[in-house]
């Protein structure tokens, strides 16, 4: 089922609605009331039938252990961290190390597993002393613990030790992440975690501080019927319109513009910050990942592209498309009926600096006011989309 209360659907049913009246409010001129308020009645039924395809068909397996629960973890990783922090070559070694954890019932284990840094511009020393790192699991070993059946994961990590602004990066970052669950199932799970990280070199005094997991993505593709695919470049016309209309309005309302969805840097597949999913009748559903430099949080390293030309990650950007501008009419009305719900994620987040909440909400706030204003929702996204 969706993951929305009974009141979401309703409510996103009713905006549709409203769009839809208004799509024949020339009709209603010539027609009777009787048959008017047939037609109405016909297309809002319609919507009804069809509101969020993407995100509200039944997973087809259930959630393993790791990302079927929203608790934080308590992990330990013990390893080579001052060798491994090190590795700038562009494509690291995994190191031998160790995860510490505890079962349901309070005893500690650990697993071994293979870690290496992973990413681009937070593995620049100015950028981040601490990079984030993939984590190799054993996956026979992993039977009967909240790891069962993981492989590869990503880890994101706190970028500098002792800052605590980094903690609040993370925070939000998680939450961009949760706030994309709220709206589509389409999109990757993550499970909070704080971390203790020691380093066996001898080199570094041990750190604690919060990351968090992303689900892999074969995950994702099994528990939505989807196939993971290898291409180098899509075309506009090859994407899923209600999932690419989602996608470019989601982006809006964080700030996002460190992403691209037709291609990918020269000479690597498609796409940037975005993994391609095929369905079954060969569309591809974009989902994103790395919500780091976007304006909700707006770190000091984040810089949009300059050719994009905008001042800085603060000032929105449309990069969604044309083609789907009607499907982007319609994605509104999710926004519009999550909007408490993903408000909430923040308030409730411990760890959360007041001030970061305060800032955070506020940037949203712009979003709402963009979208529920037709001359402001013209200029910011029906006159900037790209064809």
């Amino acid at each position: 089922m969706p993951r929305i209360a009974f009141w979401g659907a309703t409510g996103r049913l009713y905006f549709k609605c409203l769009l839809l009246m208004e799509s024949v409010i020339l009709t209603a001129r010539e027609l009777s009331a009787a048959r008017c308020a047939w037609l109405l009645c016909a297309l809002c039924c319609t919507g009804f039938v069809a509101i969020d395809r993407t995100a509200a068909a039944d997973e087809l397996q259930p959630p393993p252990p790791l990302f079927a629960s929203d608790d934080p973890l308590e992990l330990a990783i013990s390893g080579p961290l001052h060798t491994l922090l090190r590795d700038k070559s562009e494509e690291p070694e995994y190191r031998e190390a160790i995860l510490r954890f505890e079962d349901q019932s309070g005893r500690e284990r650990e697993l071994g597993v293979e870690l290496r840094p992973r990413g681009h511009s937070r593995r620049k020393p100015d950028v981040c002393k601490f990079p984030p790192l993939r984590l190799n699991f054993k996956k026979k070993e992993t039977t009967g613990t909240v790891f069962e059946g993981q492989d590869k994961l990503k880890l994101v990590t706190h970028c500098r030790d002792g800052n605590a602004r980094n903690a609040q990066y993370l925070f939000q970052e998680y939450l961009i992440y949760k706030a994309l669950n709220l709206l589509t199932e389409n999109s990757f799970r993550v499970r909070l975690a704080t971390i203790e990280y020691v380093d066996t070199d001898g080199r570094r005094k041990p750190v604690r501080a919060p990351g968090f997991l992303i689900e892999h993505e074969d995950e994702l593709a099994a528990r939505r019927g989807l196939s993971v695919v290898d291409v180098q470049r899509i075309e506009a016309g090859e994407l899923e319109p209600d999932a690419t209309a989602l996608l470019g309005v989601f982006q809006f309302m964080i700030g996002n513009t460190d992403w691209e969805v037709l291609g990918g840097p020269p000479g690597e597949p498609c796409c940037h910050n975005i993994v391609p999913f095929e369905t079954g009748d060969d569309m591809y559903i974009p989902v994103p990942y790395d919500f780091d430099s976007t304006g909700v949080i707006d770190p000091p390293y984040a810089a949009p592209h300059e050719s994009l030309k905008i001042r800085n990650v603060r000032t929105r950007l449309y990069r969604g498309f044309c083609r789907h501008a009607e499907q982007s009419r319609l994605a509104l009305a999710d926004f519009e009926s999550q909007r408490e719900a993903i408000y909430s994620l923040f308030r409730a987040q411990p760890g959360l600096e007041k001030k970061t909440i305060e800032r955070s909400l506020a940037y949203f706030d712009g979003f709402y006011e963009v979208i529920n204003d037709a001359g402001k929702l013209d200029r910011a996204i029906r006159q900037t989309c790209r064809e």
